[in-house]
């Protein structure tokens, strides 16, 4: 059974963690297989498990809340109280322990999500508090490895070696291997499905925190699968919404027993999960919908693209909540490790990572107030990421592409997207969650939709801003890891596919680049980044500071002002004019060899059959 869990829980084979060294099936204090005490004494001191969760709930968990964290939060003051401040190997097994045993998988599972995401300062901090070799990303790995295989996961599964899985798996996840990590998001998935937590089950006995954890898991498996399936092209697992009826995520922790109003409680973090799934059920319609080759006409196309729309004149509401709630001091502040999380030098059992992020609240806690601004920034990058998924697959079609509208809202989208996410990596105020962005997702389709086009139409009005976009990601690609952000970068360890993707990125840039003479040697980036207003010409900063002199740049771009999605809110094209016929690619063009070569593109990311096309 230890091996059988321990295949299932391996890293994928791109990544070079030791984790290795310290897997053995024996303990190396009693010499036995291990058992619980054998797994206790791995355990880290209190204090350091308390700021490690302080970190975990401030960095990973806002953007996977798939815990309840009052429930959470009694545990692990129980199971301290009950064990002391210091395990070892004939420490007694405490009740909590005895009742649920997969506690100790959950707690190693975020301990090692947090040493693996925590920038190398967090970590530091950690070791000149307190000096315990035991807190290594390795050794925390195999503990929550050898805890699943103990309480008998995946064939006996409980909520928390399903969140532990989750967690633990999502550290190893990167956009250009979602192709080759489908075990890891089916195995989530199937689990789920098998303890029923599509169904929204009132009286079958569960209390308040599991259902409320059940339903967690749940919607951040679909937001995972959906991801994945966007860009692979591959199929997504769960397909039908009346599959499942469970209800929306809660955006405050409900207790037991107690039926008091706590609207006034909303947590920022749950607040913008539950957007987050909102984008990607729409992005799920899309998916589906190419797979039933539902968009044989640009007509068919704007339909959609006008539903998107109305989801992104709701989003916006949502952005203009945050960015009040987000100011410009905040903005500019990442909180320290020591001053922020706190001194975990306390008398007493108290951990302080249980604090509801009140959206509504006065803006003076900068933690909270940096996340809104940089969730403001997320869900604008998601609204574009949904317009990537409905044009990316057809913009390999020729006749689709000649349609004036629809390639222009294209290249707009495309173009927004790396914008956006060029100041998600750079702003110091996302630095807690770099290790998702550019850590996990990267520009992939975005740059590869703005690169066919250059191809195709090398003098069109959008080609300079294109290219500009396009060298801004080169100019921060590492060879063999991608997109990173300059400041203490998440080390991304790719597999040979991932690293082709991005090198056949190159390949075409180089030829775009060739074709108007231009070296492919020299950068020319385009600094938009740090502009208050996205291409689209929506509002995505709160911040109103002397850089950022380019608002005017970036929302004139075209001679035509101020960009609006003509595709998106008219009914008919119109009929082309001079300049649009002058910035139309040759017939020449689109059946010739300046063509992106798609069918390279499909196998760097994935198998070269069964894709959306």
């Amino acid at each position: 059974m230890f091996e059988r869990g321990n295949q299932r829980f391996r890293p994928p084979s791109s990544n070079d963690m030791s984790w290795s060294n310290s897997a053995s099936s024996k303990c190396k204090s009693c010499g036995g297989r291990y058992s619980l005490p054998c797994i206790l004494a791995l355990l880290p001191r209190y204090e350091v498990c308390e700021k490690l969760c302080g970190i975990f709930f401030s960095t990973v968990f806002p953007l996977m809340p798939v815990l309840h964290l009052l429930d959470f939060t009694h545990n692990f003051r129980t199971f301290w109280e009950e064990t002391g401040r210091v395990t070892g190997h004939d420490t007694n097994i405490s009740s909590l322990l005895r009742r649920k045993p997969s506690f100790i998988c959950l707690l190693s599972s975020i301990l090692f999500a947090s040493l693996a995401t925590a920038s190398p300062s967090r970590v530091a901090d950690i070791k000149d508090i307190d000096d315990d070799q035991s807190a290594t990303p390795d050794k925390m790995y195999f503990m929550a490895m050898v805890t699943a295989t103990l309480t008998g996961f995946p064939r006996r599964p409980s909520l928390d070696t399903l969140a532990a899985y989750l967690i633990a798996q999502s550290q190893f996840v990167r956009e250009e291997d979602f192709a080759d990590a489908p075990d890891f998001i089916s195995t989530a998935f199937r689990v789920a499905l098998g303890m029923g937590l599509h169904r929204q089950l009132p009286h079958a006995g569960f209390s308040v925190a599991e259902l409320e954890t059940r339903r967690r898991l749940w919607w951040y498996i679909l937001h995972l699968d959906i991801m994945s399936s966007a860009s692979s092209g591959l199929s997504p697992l769960f397909i039908d919404d009346k599959m499942a009826n469970a209800e929306m995520i809660s955006q405050y922790d409900q207790r037991d027993g107690n039926s008091e109003d706590r609207s006034n409680q909303i947590d920022v973090r749950y607040f913008v999960a539950s957007k987050r799934y909102d984008v990607t059920k729409r992005i799920r319609g899309i998916i589906r919908s190419h797979f039933e080759d539902a968009f044989k006409s640009p007509e068919q196309v704007r339909d959609v693209a006008k539903e998107l729309q109305e989801m992104t004149v709701h989003i916006n509401t949502t952005v203009e909540r945050l960015l009040e709630r987000g100011s410009p001091s905040s903005a500019n502040t990442v909180p320290s490790s020591k001053n922020e999380v706190g001194s975990i030098r306390s008398s007493t059992l108290s951990p302080k990572f249980d604090r509801v992020w009140k959206i509504d609240s006065e803006a003076t806690d900068r933690e909270v107030a940096g996340y809104c601004s940089w969730s403001a920034l997320l869900l604008h990058l998601m609204v574009h990421k949904a317009f990537g998924v409905l044009y990316h697959p057809i913009f390999r079609d020729p006749v689709m592409t000649s349609d004036v509208q629809l390639r222009a809202s294209a290249v707009k989208h495309a173009q927004a997207f790396l914008q956006i996410f060029m100041r998600v990596c750079d702003d110091p105020v996302s630095e807690p969650f770099h290790w998702m962005y550019p850590g996990t997702y990267q520009p992939l389709q975005a740059v590869a939709l703005l690169l066919a086009d250059l191809l195709q139409r090398p003098w069109s009005d959008e080609a300079q801003l294109s290219r500009g976009l396009v060298d801004a990601v080169f100019e921060i690609y590492h060879v063999d890891q991608g997109m990173v952000c300059r400041n203490e970068p998440p080390k991304r360890n790719l597999s040979p596919s991932g690293k082709e993707a991005w090198s056949m990125l190159a390949r075409t840039r180089k030829r775009a680049l060739e074709r108007i003479g231009q070296d492919s040697h020299v950068f020319f980036p385009q600094r938009l980044a740090t502009s208050e207003f996205c291409i689209c010409g929506e509002r995505v900063s709160g911040q109103n500071s002397p850089r950022d002199n380019s608002d005017a740049e970036s929302r004139t771009q075209s001679p035509r002002g101020p960009w609006r999605d003509e595709f998106a809110t008219t009914l008919n094209s119109d009929t082309l004019g001079e300049e649009e016929q002058r910035s139309t690619a040759s017939q020449d063009d689109l059946i010739g060899t300046n063509n992106f070569d798609w069918l390279e593109w499909d196998s760097s990311v994935g198998p070269s059959m069964g894709l959306m096309s």
